[in-house]
């Protein structure tokens, strides 16, 4: 399991880092967790997104999964599927 975490980095940059750990691992990674945190608003909301990778019959599957929260309350929870 790789974990990859952006800030700075973009989403489609996290994208194309995923597909290079599985690519380059010799099967040996299995999934890649993508976490992107976004620059809070005028509401001090955060954005981020968490996506679940995997390549399922020679085929890269991403589950993908939002969280917005105060700045003051930072709580992520991980659903498995």
């Amino acid at each position: 399991m790789v974990l990859e975490a952006g800030w700075s980095e973009s989403q489609a940059q996290l994208e194309r880092d995923s597909q290079l750990w599985f690519e380059g691992s010799a099967e040996a990674v299995k999934v890649v967790l993508l976490f992107k945190l976004f620059q809070a608003n005028k509401n001090k909301e955060i954005k981020a997104t968490l996506n679940v990778c995997r390549v399922v019959d020679n085929t890269l599957v991403r589950k993908t999964f939002v969280y917005s929260f105060l700045s003051y309350h930072i709580a992520i929870s991980i659903t498995s599927y």
